[in-house]
Formats: structure tokens, sequence, C-alpha cells
């Protein structure tokens, strides 16, 4: 069995890219790729009264897929962190755990970033300590095509696109747990991780812990 996980960077990650962590000894940053529009490098998604809210990073001119993850820089003309902010807040003050956990993210959105990458970085960072995730974070040292060693590349594995769907549900098993909208919305899987954290709170690395098929 291979024993590290190579994965891109993501915007506050889903259920299951924490639970591609905590699954292999390893984890490496994938510092080598190039941006890719409709991914989930810059974007993440919450729950809402309305169903599924897609919560985006807005970027400067240069990015495409001739851009390297690291040389991706953040439009901070607009007010994307107050909105963020507003809506995390908006989808889970209800939550059982909000309060608990919220401070850890509220530095994060009062800091201006000036690369995608140095945000998503020190968001992984956080939720390694809410998650009590004792795992180094390496970061790759060239760009891999293809497996080798002991290295299982699961780059672009975790996608938005609906094409991508039948093969994380074959892969995953999220089990259904309570939503801050449960009594208006069915159950929404493979959500931002902020949507484990403010509704499970410490149950949430158990809940980790069981997501991957056996």
């Amino acid at each position: 069995m291979k024993t590290k996980v190579l994965i891109e960077s993501q915007y506050f990650p889903s259920i299951a890219y924490f639970a591609l962590i905590v699954k292999y000894d390893k984890l490496i940053i994938d510092v080598h790729e190039n941006y890719h529009k409709g991914s989930y490098r810059n974007r993440t998604n919450i729950f809402s009264s309305q169903g599924k809210l897609a919560l985006s990073v807005p970027l400067k001119s240069g990015k495409n897929s001739q851009t390297n993850i690291r040389d991706v820089l953040i439009d901070n003309e607009t007010l994307w962190q107050v909105n963020h902010e507003r809506a995390i807040e908006s989808c889970y003050g209800k939550s059982p755990y909000y309060e608990y956990y919220i401070h850890w993210f509220r530095s994060m959105f009062q800091k201006k970033y000036i690369d995608l990458f140095t945000l998503n970085h020190e968001i992984l960072n956080t939720c390694f300590k809410i998650l009590d995730i004792d795992k180094g974070i390496q970061f790759s040292s060239e760009f891999l095509l293809v497996p080798r060693d002991n290295i299982d590349l699961k780059r672009d594995f975790i996608s938005p696109k609906n094409k991508h769907r039948p093969r994380l549900d074959s892969y995953f098993n999220f089990s259904i747990y309570d939503q801050v909208f449960s009594d208006q919305r069915p159950f929404e899987p493979n959500l931002s991780i902020l949507d484990l954290i403010f509704c499970l709170g410490p149950e949430a690395p158990r809940y980790l812990a069981n997501t991957i098929r056996k």
C-alpha cells in the first residue's frame, strides 16, 4: 500500500479531501502543477437554507492553466473576505459548534493574502490543529504524471464537476449527520470541512476516519 498521497492545494477543502489525508501516513501538496479553472483550488461549498452555496476567491489575471499554483494572485479589490465571513456566519451561526471554532478562522478574513497558495496553506494548517491531525505537510519536488514509489497521485481526484461524482461515490461513504438546515433540506454530502467542524465538532475526526470505503 502506498503511504503518501499527493494532492492539490484547495480553499477550505472538502470532507473527502481530509478523509484522504487521514488515510495516508504523509501528505504532499503539489507545488509544481498549474492552476485549473473549475476546481476546488479557489472555491468551496457550504450549506445554506437554500441548499449548497459556492464561495469563490476572486483571482487576478493569470488565472489559467499556464500559471503555476504558487503564482496565482488574489484580487483584493473586492470585499470577498467580508462576504465569505458573512456567508459562513449566516449558514453556521446556529450550528452546535460554531462559537467553539469560528475564532480559528476570523483572523484569516481580516488578513490580506497576496496569493492563493499561501491562503490555502494557512487554512490547511489551521484545520489540522482543529481536527488533531498530526502529520507534516510536504511540498512536491517535481511534477508527477503517474504514481511512483510509495506516492499515490490524487491530483484532481476530488472535483466539483458532475462527471466525477460516480468516482467519489464509489470511493467514499458520506454517512448522514445532522446539518444546520436538516429540517428544511435533504442531506448534502462532501461539503467544505467547515460543515463537518461546525456540525460535529470533536466527532469530526471519527467521521473522517470512517468515510473512505474499505
